[in-house]
């Protein structure tokens, strides 16, 4: 079994590591997704579901929303499946983020993740909320992110 550090940049890593875009939608903010974005209810987000793979082998299942009245450029950009989003904001927009609130937990697999990460269901995850600030009050990315528990390594460092 090999471990991957996802925050590793070595260019070993970089040709190892795949995304693959699994979903995109518009979709009405439900009360959490407004609550995170601080946006009204209803409003219309862009929902974008990628899968990432490290020697083709599943490895994280990222959910992403963001406004779509703001960001409507990047639903139809075709860097979306190769870029990240981090990178396609800053370009874009000029946007980094200047806070980011995280939340860590672990839980088991769901039937859904289970065939995506072809694995048994049960099987051990960490997931990852996450909600960028391009200031203090001013929410515009809200994810959370499924890794696969017995393959991955966080390493989290932030300076601003």
């Amino acid at each position: 079994m090999h471990i991957w550090d996802l925050e590793n940049s070595s260019k070993e890593w970089d040709t190892k590591r795949q995304r693959s875009l699994y979903e995109k939608s518009i979709i009405k903010s439900t009360p959490l997704i407004s609550f995170n974005l601080n946006i009204e209810e209803n409003s219309d987000v862009m929902f974008i579901k990628r899968l990432r793979l490290v020697d083709n082998e599943p490895i994280s299942l990222h959910h992403t929303y963001l406004s779509y009245d703001k960001f409507k450029e990047i639903y139809s950009s075709d860097r979306l499946e190769s870029e990240q989003l981090c990178v396609l904001i800053e370009d874009e927009y000029g946007i980094t983020p200047k806070k980011v609130l995280e939340t860590l937990e672990s839980m088991t697999t769901t039937e859904e993740v289970s065939q995506i990460f072809e694995t048994e269901k049960g099987y051990p995850l960490l997931i990852l909320e996450d909600i960028m600030y391009e200031e203090e009050a001013k929410p515009y990315e809200y994810s959370k992110v499924i890794f696969r528990g017995d393959k991955v390594k966080l390493k989290y460092e932030f300076n601003n």
